[in-house]
């Protein structure tokens, strides 16, 4: 029975050290979303000092930029901009809450429910603990087959968190709407790199300067080569073929880009805009609103992207439960079923 109390003491350190890895994974903030948070906590710390009437003081536009994020660097840039340009700094801060207030709720909506997932596959880590209970309930003696229990529990287990590793790549992209975790901060990043052309605009700058100026910033901390957004505001229209003239204006994005959904429309999003400011320069057509209803059609087709790959999630997980997790539980079930019949033979 030393074996028997020794073999529970290791199942024990071991349930410790997984229950705190998974308090850590389930109910921790990754360092994107806590950055992104604070962000937003500064943000609107900022636009309550401009309400109340107290100076915005250098200390609090610096504390932006030593977040150290892509987003971060791109308001900070802004707001240098509009401070040294004399514009309102008040309407700015406001769209920037919205848009990251609107980007939290969109990617803690993919987290909740990719958890719930990763869930489902360890909670079947429980099972062979309650078959070797039930064994051991039955033929008490059974605990005297302690490397053979021990093995088979084990093997198990490792099958279960291989499930649980494959089950998570899953969800991680389903949380992220299809895209890689390479690509997790392009849509916040094409949204705030949005926000800074419109603020650009609004102080007066020319929309090409300012579509020139936003993608030179961009350039500096995200990957403009893969979004593939023009760095001019003046698109070829000067094709002979009337439906190749079309598509540049329209932004085809099934003939033009690939990737997944998500990523189509991130890279068709510039195109669009590019297309909006020389239609501006050449034909006086207002570019703001339709810069505007760009971002937000974009925020409602990310959601939806994310609802949509939510919603396949669940037959994907079939692939590792029955490849991976149904003949372990199976496997150890025969283990089990083995020792029962060998102790009985036995006549222990």
């Amino acid at each position: 029975m030393d074996w028997f109390w020794f073999f529970y003491l290791i199942l024990f350190v071991f349930w410790l050290r997984w229950t705190s890895h998974l308090i850590q994974v389930f109910f921790g903030e990754s360092p994107a979303m806590s950055r992104l948070k604070r962000l937003l906590s500064v943000v609107q710390e900022a636009k309550e000092r401009l309400e109340s009437g107290q100076v915005l003081d250098s200390q609090l536009i610096c504390e932006i930029e030593a977040i150290g994020t892509k987003e971060s660097f791109l308001l900070f840039q802004t707001i240098q901009k509009v401070r040294s340009d004399g514009g309102a700094l008040g309407p700015t801060l406001n769209r920037w809450i919205q848009l990251l207030n609107q980007c939290i709720e969109n990617q803690l909506l993919g987290k909740a429910q990719a958890r719930s997932a990763e869930l489902q596959i360890l909670s079947c880590g429980a099972i062979p603990f309650v078959v070797f209970c039930v064994f051991a309930e039955i033929t008490p003696d059974f605990y005297f087959q302690f490397f053979e229990v021990l093995g088979g529990i084990l093997g198990a287990e490792v099958m279960i968190v291989l499930a649980w590793v494959w089950t998570r790549k899953f969800s991680q992209k389903a949380a992220l709407g299809g895209l890689s975790q390479s690509q997790s901060s392009d849509p916040i990043l094409c949204l705030t790199a949005i926000e800074t052309l419109v603020s650009f605009i609004k102080t007066g700058l020319p929309s090409d300067l300012a579509w020139c100026r936003s993608l030179a910033l961009l350039s500096e901390v995200g990957p403009q080569t893969d979004l593939n957004w023009p760095s001019s505001s003046m698109p070829d229209l000067s094709s002979t073929h009337e439906s190749s003239a079309r598509q540049s204006l329209i932004g085809s994005k099934t003939r033009r880009f690939s990737g997944s959904s998500l990523e189509v429309l991130m890279k068709s999003l510039g195109h669009q805009i590019s297309t909006a400011i020389h239609q501006n320069l050449a034909s006086g057509l207002p570019v703001l609103d339709r810069i505007d209803a760009f971002s937000e059609g974009f925020l409602i087709q990310w959601r939806s992207e994310i609802e949509r790959s939510l919603k396949a999630l669940p037959h994907q997980l079939l692939l590792p439960l029955y490849c991976l997790v149904l003949p372990a539980v199976m496997g150890f079930l025969g283990v089990c079923f083995y020792l029962f019949g060998g102790i009985q033979d036995a006549g222990i």
